[in-house]
């Protein structure tokens, strides 16, 4: 069986990460991971190495909004288990009204193999039109299985701040470890803002310079800034890598070889248009999290431009610094925001 999602998404990283850690830790009751901001699609994905099963239900993830079971939409959002006696994954959402019947996927059809490691991606997508998600398991890169909830998955605002739970408070834990917990939103075909911790301000695109950082501005209400100067739509550039497109100036982010940030470059298919020319190498970003300062990320040219965005620690102007990025420099940290 292939799913109908299986192309569109190939597991989609080029975006949001907001990584766990990859160190090895056995599931245990209570033990709360931190938290993730969850946006309609996105992708949960981790390893686990089963040592056993019980003869009950056996938590391995929970995802909530509160601190209650299930009975509310966002109290599992999602819950991943095992039945009693299996390790068939078992995926659940609460819906208001719902009690204790969930919706999902019952019965993973793949079972996991006891003592052995196993990656499994649970990819969400929200089908616009419906309002309603769709949710496509993966298991070690192969397709396992695919449902439609026939509501949102995802707790509205866009971007709810989750509490991640490995295993939980209400169900014993699934006998085993895991390991590279980590939620993934993909970022292509989204607009998005770009601030700078330090400057405490976005990047803001002026005419054709972006060395001026909009400072009336604050992570709380940039979901409701009418500004396209600091909005960017994310496009995909190829190999793995994006383009930021303003609206405002219709043009393409970029670093040229002397490390001045500009706004420049327009797209071949017209000045409204924004479809990226993957030949360009100034205006290819890698957007990667860093391992040091989680929910902060370096915005990367790879090479042969090989350049990092960064803002200077006192004027506030934008410049790219030579070298592969820095992930202890906060001064070439950003945060983003989705904003559309």
């Amino acid at each position: 069986m292939t799913s109908s999602l299986q192309i569109l998404t190939n597991i989609d990283r080029r975006g949001l990460v907001r990584s766990f850690g990859s160190e090895e830790e056995a599931l245990k009751r209570g033990n709360v991971k931190g938290t993730a901001t969850i946006y309609p699609n996105h992708t949960i994905s981790f390893e686990i190495y089963p040592t056993g099963t019980i003869n009950e239900w056996s938590t391995i993830l929970r995802f909530n909004t509160n601190e209650e079971n299930c009975v509310k939409h966002g109290d599992r959002s999602p819950l991943l288990h095992f039945h009693a006696n299996t390790l068939n994954l078992c995926i659940k959402y609460g819906k208001d009204g719902a009690g204790e019947f969930n919706y999902g996927i019952e019965k993973v059809p793949t079972a996991l193999t006891k003592f052995q490691w196993s990656k499994i991606d649970l990819v969400v997508q929200n089908q616009g039109a419906k309002d309603e998600s769709v949710i496509v398991v993966f298991i070690n890169g192969q397709f396992a299985v695919e449902q439609s909830l026939g509501f949102r998955s995802w707790v509205k605002p866009e971007g709810t701040v989750h509490e991640v739970w490995a295993s939980e408070n209400f169900y014993p834990p699934a006998p085993g470890v895991i390991r590279n917990l980590a939620v993934y939103t993909p970022l292509v075909g989204r607009t998005v803002a770009i601030y700078a911790n330090t400057a405490k301000s976005f990047l803001f695109v002026h005419e054709s310079h972006v060395d001026q950082w909009r400072t009336n501005v604050t992570p709380a209400d940039v979901s409701q800034c009418t500004l396209d100067g600091i909005k960017f739509k994310v496009v995909d550039a190829g190999g793995g890598y994006v383009a930021l497109w303003n609206l405002y100036k219709k043009r393409f982010l970029g670093i040229n070889n002397d490390g001045i940030v500009e706004c420049v470059k327009v797209s071949p298919a017209g000045d409204n248009a924004d479809v990226f020319d993957q030949k360009c190498t100034w205006e290819k970003f890698s957007i990667t999290e860093s391992p040091l300062f989680k929910g902060l990320y370096t915005i990367y040219v790879p090479g042969p431009v090989d350049y990092s965005l960064g803002v200077e620690p006192v004027s506030y102007k934008t410049y790219g610094k030579k070298g592969q990025y820095r992930p202890h420099w906060q001064y070439e940290l950003f945060s983003i925001h989705v904003v559309a």
